[in-house]
């Protein structure tokens, strides 16, 4: 049986454009590109670790609001439960402290960047909802 690890993302949209990060070149899918987030530790509902772990990785302060998809991927020895929720950035200045790279792009240019595979269909379902209903504008 494998273990469970449930992870969070954040489709920050801003303005017309949303936040994607790249990962670091090493690592499981090194250099490809994901919705920033974590680990959902224990006690924690989704949106508190979301809120966390962007204040911890980039910095700023977001509203989280629905959750817009998710994507399971499994190995012998481990379960990962990808949720993504769409976001608002409140405040604060974008610091990538875990990421290679940081982009604000707009919803054609999000379907063109190599997106880590629990991260791809999401991204297609981001850019949908930006293309139907516009990017939310943030409070910042």
């Amino acid at each position: 049986m494998s273990r469970v690890l449930r992870v969070v993302g954040a489709a920050i949209l801003n303005d017309g454009f949303c936040l994607a990060a790249r990962r670091g070149e090493g690592g499981e899918h090194g250099g490809m590109w994901e919705f920033p987030g974590g680990k959902v530790e224990l006690g924690e509902t989704p949106e508190e670790a979301l809120a966390r772990e962007i204040a911890e990785e980039l910095r700023i302060d977001i509203a989280v609001d629905e959750q817009i998809g998710e994507q399971t991927s499994r190995s012998k020895t481990l379960t990962v439960e990808l949720s993504v929720y769409r976001c608002r950035w409140l405040g604060g200045d974008v610091c990538p402290l875990e990421h290679a790279e940081i982009s604000w792009v707009d919803e054609q240019g999000l379907l063109l960047l190599d997106w880590a595979p629990a991260d791809r269909l999401i991204a297609v379902q981001v850019s949908s909802l930006m293309r139907e209903f516009g990017a939310m504008p943030s409070e910042h």
